[in-house]
């Protein structure tokens, strides 16, 4: 499964909208000019609603279910992104197991940038099963940054 998000959000991607449906991922073509690889992205901002909006975050970006429970090999999630850390903000990235979400990657600083996104590569082999998911999780209570992701892909190695 690949995504670049250069068309639209992909009907079976789904996003979870928390208190503010104005704020929420969206696709986006750049933020303030810039861009991760020159092509829309998912991005999420909550510092969109300006200081004092009183708007708690819980936004999620769910993948299309993969199913993986018969590959005998390795199974990997890799995707750029560009999360920039202020206050309380946090970032996880976790997978469906088949019975609950298991977080596989946290971030509470900032990593990446708009001319150098990060690349992670994660192992989710142990998790593969025949409903397997990725969900980006971004949560705050404050007006802090933002995360933005591109090229996700979930590959059998």
């Amino acid at each position: 499964m690949f995504e670049d998000f250069n068309e639209e959000l992909p009907q079976d991607w789904t996003v979870i909208v928390g208190d503010d449906p104005g704020h929420t991922w969206s696709r986006e073509t750049d933020y303030n000019g810039q861009t991760l690889d020159g092509t829309p992205f998912m991005f999420v901002d909550s510092d969109a609603p300006g200081h004092g909006h009183g708007i708690n975050f819980d936004e999620k970006l769910k993948t299309p279910q993969v199913n993986a429970s018969s590959h005998k090999g390795e199974v990997w999630l890799s995707f750029d992104h560009y999360y920039r850390e202020l206050g309380a903000q946090e970032g996880k990235v976790c997978v469906w197991d088949g019975s609950g979400w298991i977080n596989v990657r946290h971030y509470e600083a900032t990593e990446g940038g708009w001319d150098a996104p990060a690349n992670e590569e994660i192992d989710i082999t142990e998790y593969a099963n025949s409903q397997l998911q990725v969900r980006f999780r971004f949560t705050t209570d404050g007006w802090d940054w933002y995360w933005a992701i591109d090229n996700v892909l979930i590959e059998y190695r």
